[in-house]
């Protein structure tokens, strides 16, 4: 979108800097008068196509001409180059998000089922240990009966 603008933009002011340089026989072709056909240059000179040319064509009558014509590829060409290496970025960060969500998948399901495999087994440690404590709460309280069995038994 800001690409079409830039382009409507310089070619508004590129015809109306530029119209009458093919009438007046100072241009091969007609490049700059009407609007399309500015347009059309435009995208031919953002592309690099035959840009010397058409500059060197207009600076014959207006040697200023380099100026406006360099901001303009210098604008669209890093505008373009960026749009080009953001897409590229884009497409391998996409790449590399889905790689690394089917690893994260395939790691967490493997260790979903070591996990069951484990809490398995803590859970069937965790009942030995319940019993040997029962069994240990079982022979304290015959111990403390033993005792007091004893201690009765010595007055």
């Amino acid at each position: 979108m800001l690409l079409l603008l830039i382009l409507y933009v310089y070619g508004v002011i590129f015809t109306s800097l530029f119209k009458d340089l093919y009438a007046d026989g100072y241009l091969d072709e007609d490049y700059f008068s009407r609007l399309d056909y500015t347009l059309f240059t435009l995208f031919q000179i953002m592309l690099m196509d035959d840009w010397a040319t058409i500059t060197k064509q207009v600076m014959v009558v207006y040697p200023w001409a380099w100026l406006i014509f360099i901001l303009y590829i210098l604008t669209t060409t890093f505008l373009v180059l960026n749009l080009a290496v953001g897409v590229i970025s884009s497409a391998v960060a996409d790449v590399n998000y889905e790689e690394i969500e089917s690893q994260v998948m395939r790691a967490s399901s493997s260790i979903g089922d070591r996990n069951d495999i484990t809490i398995g087994k803590l859970e069937s440690k965790i009942d030995d240990l319940t019993i040997i404590i029962e069994k240990l709460v079982q022979q304290q309280n015959q111990s403390t009966e033993s005792l007091y069995t004893l201690n009765d038994d010595s007055f």
